[in-house]
């Protein structure tokens, strides 16, 4: 089994966060495919990969507001 280290690092950019993809690092971003914002728009157009999920419910699922049209 392998370990999973979160690093927290308020000084790393959008750019910075790319460049970690193309080394290899592991990069990426969860989002609602409904309702892509810009800051998540942005983190793709850096290269960041994206895995967009399809399923929300309404009154249970707090994030993205899945009961709106944005």
């Amino acid at each position: 089994m392998s370990d999973l280290m979160v690093c927290v690092d308020k000084r790393e950019s959008l750019a910075s966060l790319g460049e970690r993809v193309n080394k290899g690092d592991s990069v990426l971003r969860t989002a609602h495919a409904g309702n892509l914002r810009n800051y998540n728009l942005a983190l793709a157009a850096f290269g960041v990969p994206m895995v967009l999920l399809d399923r929300n419910i309404t009154g249970i699922d707090k994030n993205y507001a899945p009961e709106a049209l944005v």
